[in-house]
């Protein structure tokens, strides 16, 4: 049984790991349910399920519960699963799959300003070829209007060069051309 609901009587899609491996996640089906990634996984304790559930839900194609869940929305890409994944399974780019999935699908996102920060996380590198920081928080404020509700969290980063500006990437153009051809289906 989940830790949210019963996992009796739904429905299971056994096209939907098909999906995910279309998409570019390699690997996925060889889970083999060591837990390492979900032991390690240091937002696990935000999380519904952990990681190795969510890989599992999305082998045995339980396509809604894993798409409506707020796991494949919290994971920080901290890539500590993939450094412990005997099968060299990817979870993060599982869970950011996972959460285009979502999105075109139209599932609610548990957490609404989420969606704002991967998007505008994803603009500034497709525009740039990398992140920037400070832009980063610039848009992302504006976009929330959540001005001044961490100023001073700000204030201690870049006192303590945490926040670092990162010009354009020599090959930004080409990052761009990738993103385009992805949203274009080419």
């Amino acid at each position: 049984m989940s830790e949210r609901t019963g996992l009796i009587n739904l429905k299971a899609d056994p096209r939907f790991v098909r999906e995910l491996e279309s998409r570019g996640v390699a690997n996925v089906s060889r889970c083999m349910q060591c837990m390492k990634c979900g032991v390690g996984c240091p937002v696990r304790f935000a999380m519904d399920y952990n990681p190795t559930q969510v890989i599992r839900m999305s082998i045995l194609g339980l396509a809604d519960e894993v798409l409506s869940c707020n796991t494949i929305w919290l994971c920080s890409a901290c890539e500590t699963c993939v450094t412990r994944c005997p099968m060299e399974i990817d979870v993060p780019r599982v869970m950011d799959v996972l959460k285009e999935i979502a999105v075109e699908k139209g599932y609610d996102i548990p957490e609404s300003r989420t969606k704002v920060f991967h998007d505008v996380f994803m603009g500034i590198v497709r525009a740039r070829g990398r992140m920037n920081e400070p832009m980063l928080f610039g848009h992302y404020k504006l976009r929330t209007r959540t001005f001044f509700d961490d100023m001073g969290l700000g204030k201690e980063m870049m006192l303590k060069r945490k926040i670092k500006y990162a010009g354009k990437v020599k090959g930004h153009r080409e990052v761009r051309k990738i993103f385009d051809r992805i949203k274009g289906g080419k």
